[in-house]
């Protein structure tokens, strides 16, 4: 096939005599990849069943919110197919959803601009843009709504800041409707945190907490994680921390025993480990401008997964009520007592354990079914 390649760069660039145009076509076609472009021929030849949802995501992240909202479209009868970015798809996001009913399609960024121009779209009853924009190598491309090609389909848009609003209203005319996973002004409330199959396992002996998300101060507070430990092991007590995610932090000696570091998992790992833990730390800070964000403008991944696989959280008094946790559903601490907090999860009897997961149940079941009835909304419209 390279053979091929080869022979066919060289007859078409033969043909062109200038040099410089010679080049930039040899370039273009050495560059060209058949497998990306095929997959997006099987994309734009497949048959789209009736009632059916696209739903994409040209960037590497937010996976977990495309897995999440796909059982929303399933409970309102709809088909779903995904066109989603390779890297995205290869860490499997949707291994517990059943995807024998799901067809996805690798975007590579070969065929990006394919799929953003493809008539094919308007085949579909509905198409949801997964992130407002696409990061790339050479810079952000902003507002992927307006460069997308003009629908006649209906279009939405799954927004995570609400500092990009006002933008999007710059292509409403292509907008139908704007999604956040919070409660925010100027979109609809859809929290999308159903991953598929779990399993409920009863509190460990050894107690486990588990932490997910990238190892950045703006985004958790590991300094106290690490306080919080240290005076727990100091007291004797049983127990193990796991954090996923890139990135790492300084470990004491007398700390290291009870703090595992996973570094980045892909989707059936990590659900794997959420499954093993009995407790969830977001490690919010509530000293940490940065950490206002996650109450004021956007939401925290961290509360899909307390949600999804119903570990109950540890979480200050200052976060908890904009994601509806309370002394029934978690565990509330204040100032800086993390450590209090953990021991009281330590010390936790099963029976206890399993009544307040069951009351996080029971309010994870009212978030769906608000969402549930909020995104039936604005397909209707």
């Amino acid at each position: 096939m390279a053979k091929f390649k080869k022979v066919v760069i060289n007859i078409v660039s033969g043909c062109i005599w200038n040099r410089e145009a010679r080049h930039s076509v040899r370039k273009k076609l050495s560059e060209f990849q058949y497998s990306e472009y095929r997959e997006f021929l099987r994309f734009k030849m497949g048959r789209v069943r009736k009632k059916s949802v696209l739903l994409m995501e040209f960037n590497p992240f937010h996976g977990e919110v495309l897995a999440g909202i796909i059982k929303y479209f399933y409970a309102l009868g709809y088909n779903v197919d995904v066109a989603a970015n390779e890297y995205l798809l290869k860490e499997k996001p949707l291994c517990r959803m059943g995807i024998h009913n799901i067809k996805t399609y690798a975007i590579y960024e070969s065929t990006r601009a394919l799929f953003m121009r493809t008539r094919h779209i308007n085949q579909y009853a509905h198409v949801f843009l997964m992130t407002g924009k696409i990061y790339s190598d050479d810079g952000i491309f902003d507002n992927l709504a307006r460069i997308i090609y003009k629908p006649k389909c209906s279009i939405y848009l799954i927004e995570h800041d609400t500092s990009r609003l006002k933008l999007h209203e710059k292509a409403s005319y292509k907008i139908n409707g704007i999604v956040m996973l919070g409660k925010f002004p100027g979109a609809t409330f859809v929290n999308a945190h159903n991953f598929g199959d779990i399993k409920l396992m009863p509190k460990h002996k050894k107690t486990t907490f588990v932490v997910v998300g990238n190892i950045v101060p703006f985004r958790k507070n590991f300094d106290m994680l690490v306080d919080a430990v240290t005076k727990l092991a100091r007291a004797g007590l049983d127990f193990r921390v796991v954090c996923i995610g890139s990135g790492t932090f300084p470990l004491p000696d007398d700390v290291r025993p009870f703090i595992e570091t996973t570094g980045r998992l892909n989707f059936p790992d990590m659900f794997a480990q959420m499954e093993a833990a009995d407790f969830f730390l977001p490690l919010l800070d509530p000293t940490n401008p940065d950490h206002d964000r996650y109450i004021t403008t956007g939401v925290t991944g961290s509360a899909q997964l307390i949600y999804g696989f119903a570990k109950v959280p540890l979480i200050h008094e200052k976060f908890a009520p904009f994601y509806r946790f309370d002394k029934s559903n978690s565990i509330i601490y204040t100032g800086d007592n993390l450590s209090t907090a953990m021991r009281d999860a330590i010390s936790m009897s099963d029976a206890d354990y399993e009544k307040i997961r069951n009351n996080l149940r029971r309010t994870t079941r009212q978030i769906w079914d608000e969402s549930l009835g909020n995104l039936a909304g604005i397909l209707k419209k």
